[in-house]
């Protein structure tokens, strides 16, 4: 069974992030805007350092901490599903299904 861990989420926003700004580019280019969405994203990194291989509600809600702290989720679509696909992840234990 396969097991989302603090370090498969955050990568799975790396990716999420990507395809975010790829859709705004088309309509609202900004060359900065990524790198200002990665460099969040390496300070979440480096906060969830110390539970990156766990799945356990305890470092989820690091996780969680840790993207309120350096994002604003309800302005950014992919940190705010990001945070709903953790919730679930934590109340149903089933992995969430990215690439449809």
């Amino acid at each position: 069974m396969k097991t989302a861990t603090v370090k498969w989420f955050l990568d799975v926003l790396s990716g999420a992030l990507t395809q975010y700004d790829e859709k705004l580019q088309a309509k609202q280019p900004n060359i900065y805007r990524l790198g200002h969405y990665f460099g969040a994203l390496e300070h979440t990194r480096a906060a969830c350092s110390s539970v990156e291989s766990r799945s356990d509600r305890d470092a989820m809600d690091v996780l969680k901490q840790a993207l309120h702290q350096f994002y604003e989720p309800n302005q950014l679509p992919p940190v705010r599903r990001l945070i709903g696909q953790i919730d679930a992840w934590v109340s149903s234990g089933k992995v969430p299904k990215y690439g449809k």
